[in-house]
């Protein structure tokens, strides 16, 4: 069928997690004393312990933090863009205003220049600003993101909700590249898609889908999935039981609920698409 709606990529480096990906060691009034995280980084970077402003310190998913229906983080990301600049960095005399992290980014300037990551599409962007990262949008600040690993045997989604962080305050949790997801501004919307998405019918068909391990964004764009309606009552109960089931242990129990309901959903999908007798003596003649 027709899906009503788009999956995204998480955000990508360009070939600098050890420069973007951080550990936060402590906080220091209104500093952040970071430290980058250079272990398994396929390009090698200088260690660096040091001040950050929180303002683009944001809490970091990678695939193996993703589980269905749970998840958990423990690092964190650099990520000098906003909602409203999306695939574009914050400019340089906004930057200006954090000067923590400009001479964090000065600091790795040529490391950063030198990244081959950027295409012919984007190149244009590191070179205006140095510091810009790839695949950002506006939904990468979405309050509420449905993901699943883009490598996995398994389709595995969860609800994404942002995060009351101890260092960093309340904010969203920023996927890297690993990580699929749609992005949206309501929490029963989220629930509703991922419940649909969870529902036994749903998961089989999508690993029919499959490439070997690898579910794409564009694997949902096959599927009916229909806009989330606050006054249908199959929509509504979905959402409730899929944000019940991601707070308990027996998961089980409540996609077995889900999946009755989608049944229902299909079943009614089917038989209103059923032509009548008039309709069906027209398509064989």
């Amino acid at each position: 069928g027709k899906s009503d709606y788009l999956a995204r990529t998480g955000t990508f480096t360009g070939g600098a997690n050890g420069i973007f990906w951080l550990n936060i060691l402590e906080k220091n009034n209104d500093l952040l004393v970071v430290q980058n995280i250079t272990e398994r980084a396929k390009n090698k970077m200088k260690t660096v312990k040091t001040d950050l402003e929180t303002e683009f310190v944001f809490p970091f998913l990678t695939g193996n933090d993703l589980e269905f229906w749970q998840y958990s983080y423990s690092k964190y990301t650099l990520c000098p863009h906003t909602a409203e600049s999306k695939m574009y960095p914050i400019d340089l005399k906004t930057l200006e205003k954090y000067p923590k992290t400009l001479q964090y980014f000065e600091n790795f300037k040529t490391e950063l220049q030198d990244r081959k990551g950027f295409t012919n599409f984007d190149k244009h962007i590191q070179l205006a600003n140095y510091y810009a990262i790839q695949r950002i949008g506006d939904y990468t600040f979405a309050p509420y993101k449905v993901a699943w690993r883009y490598i996995c045997k398994e389709f595995r989604p969860a609800v994404i909700e942002y995060a009351d962080d101890k260092y960093v305050g309340t904010k969203n949790i920023v996927p890297n590249e690993k990580i699929i997801f749609v992005g949206l501004q309501d929490k029963q919307e989220a629930y509703y898609l991922c419940g649909l998405l969870s529902s036994t019918l749903y998961r089989q068909t999508i690993e029919n889908y499959m490439i070997g391990t690898q579910i794409t964004p564009s694997i949902i764009s096959r599927l009916n999935l229909p806009k989330f309606d606050k006054n249908n009552k199959f929509h509504l109960k979905i959402s409730a039981l899929c944000e019940s089931g991601h707070f308990a242990e027996n998961k089980e129990v409540f996609v077995n609920e889900i999946d009755a309901i989608v049944e229902n959903m299909l079943a009614q999908t089917i038989n209103k698409a059923k032509p009548s007798p008039h309709q069906f003596l027209s398509l064989v003649e």
